[in-house]
């Protein structure tokens, strides 16, 4: 959520600057713009899941028996679900033939990949302080658990960002020529390229580390092989990886399609 609000906060102090505009003119830019009303409605969107989130980590853990009610979850996701329609709303999308079915698709695809990438920081950052406390075996289990889970969801999202994907670029682009002959074009292949990459990241982890942290986790080896901390080292690369892919993607909304 950090650095969702320092983006906002960059995104706006660079169109000020590519406007040739100052701060004085930042209410008007807010205001009487689309790109203003989904800064807006971003800014909102963010700022409410952060305060879900802190207050949702003040409550006493005796609060919760056994776990949050889901309606935590609930408000913190569907605050940023509905940042990410205001991104589809002032984008691309929002300019087709049919505008509602293009910003409802693209809402999707941020949403889907949002899930993916940000399951991949949380599989990083989270998984090593929930097993702090716990056996070897427990932890192992717990690991196996997780990134079963995960995985399917990943799936799921991965799904979504290709037919997605592929409908949002059937929309932009006139011909196959525009791939290699417009700006817009050639950062979509980028786009493509990097996400191409992730995949086979993703894959790699599904194929051949899952199943060894499962077979390890139900006892049918006596370890996970290394399998545990080359997961680590797999999800670091891909959100390395990821983190490309949201700087093309940044170019490839602030240019115009063909």
């Amino acid at each position: 959520m950090a650095i969702g609000a320092t983006g906002l906060v960059v995104t706006a102090v660079a169109l000020l600057r590519a406007l040739h505009a100052d701060a004085a003119d930042l209410g008007t830019l807010l205001t009487d713009t689309r790109w203003g009303v989904a800064w807006i409605v971003q800014v909102a969107g963010v700022a409410t899941a952060a305060i879900v989130a802190a207050a949702l980590r003040l409550r006493p853990r005796e609060a919760f028996a056994p776990d949050p009610p889901p309606a935590w979850g609930l408000a913190i996701g569907g605050a940023l679900a509905a940042a990410g329609v205001a991104v589809s709303w002032s984008a691309h999308a929002s300019s087709g033939t049919d505008a509602s079915l293009g910003i409802g698709i693209d809402a999707i695809h941020l949403i889907a990949g949002g899930l993916w990438l940000g399951g991949l920081v949380g599989l990083l950052t989270m998984l090593p302080r929930a097993r702090r406390n716990l056996s070897e075996t427990d932890g192992l289990r717990l690991s196996a658990a997780i990134i079963v889970r995960f995985s399917g969801l990943a799936i799921a999202c991965v799904g979504i960002l290709v037919v997605t994907g592929v409908y949002r670029a059937l929309a932009e682009l006139r011909s196959f020529s525009d791939l290699v002959d417009t700006a817009y074009g050639q950062a979509l292949l980028v786009k493509l390229l990097i996400f191409g990459v992730l995949l086979i990241g993703g894959v790699y982890n599904r194929l051949v580390l899952h199943p060894r942290l499962e077979r390890a986790a139900l006892g049918l080896r006596p370890d996970d092989g290394g399998a545990g901390e080359r997961l680590r080292v797999s999800v670091t690369a891909e959100i390395v990886v990821a983190v490309a892919l949201i700087i093309v993607v940044a170019i490839l909304v602030s240019l115009p399609p063909p």
